[in-house]
């Protein structure tokens, strides 16, 4: 077997791991983390950014960009549920000083999100259309 078809079989896993992941956390939202070994989505999308870097480098391709959608999906709903989970913080601390904190936080979320190629036109929804 050659090295580019291991890599071929590789990323193939990986695109349908990454698709799992995706349906499971539509289903489960963040208690899907606790069954990994990286137990935050963070660590998760932070894993998956070096699997899309090296395949970008290696195998690029159809399904190079068939992961890149796949972990897109996964980070704007993992980004979603955080601004809504933060929205909600904050509208329960509003007068607090803790406030500016959530705030901050939910810019930082946004920014670190924004600046990956693929989430260049990402806007967060909340459910109330705001």
């Amino acid at each position: 077997m050659t090295d580019d078809a291991i890599r071929r079989v590789a990323l193939a896993d990986k695109v349908h791991n990454a698709r799992s992941i995706v349906r499971d956390y539509r289903e489960e939202g963040h208690r899907l983390w606790e069954r990994f070994t990286q137990k935050t989505a963070r660590e998760q999308l932070w894993y998956y950014g070096g699997l899309l870097a090296f395949f970008e480098q290696r195998r690029p391709g159809p399904l190079t960009e068939d992961l890149w959608r796949a972990v897109g999906e996964l980070a704007w709903l993992v980004a979603r549920d955080d601004a809504q989970r933060l929205r909600w913080i904050a509208n329960r601390l509003v007068g607090s000083d803790r406030y500016v904190a959530v705030g901050s936080n939910l810019s930082h979320a946004i920014q670190v999100v924004g600046r990956n190629r693929l989430f260049d036109e990402l806007q967060i929804i909340s459910p109330d259309g705001a």
